[in-house]
């Protein structure tokens, strides 16, 4: 089934190595997000679940994008599902949702 709207919201990470969980889940069941690295950013973001950190590439866990660039269409049923870090304090993401009632 195609989302029936679309929805959009802004995540910024207060404290590097401390994930924060995207929040505002809309009234709907969410299809699909897309996450876009803030084009202020100057390190790079990780998008995952809640053991997502972005640290050393050897021990980075989830999606790490630059400044600018864009996820793929994740499938998700609940936006809370994803964590964001960054490498610097008020760097983030931008973030898109597909949503049927």
């Amino acid at each position: 089934m195609a989302a029936s709207s679309v929805v959009h919201g802004r995540t910024v990470v207060g404290t590097p190595g401390t994930p924060v969980q995207l929040t505002g889940q809309p009234s709907g069941v969410v299809d699909w997000v897309v996450f876009t690295a803030l084009s202020t950013n100057t390190t790079t973001v990780t998008i995952g679940g809640s053991n997502t950190v972005r640290t050393a590439a050897a021990t980075r866990n989830g999606l790490t994008l630059a400044a600018g660039a864009s996820s793929p269409s994740l499938a998700s049923d609940d936006l809370s599902d994803f964590w964001v870090d960054a490498g610097l304090g008020a760097e983030g993401v931008s973030w898109t949702a597909g949503v049927r009632a």
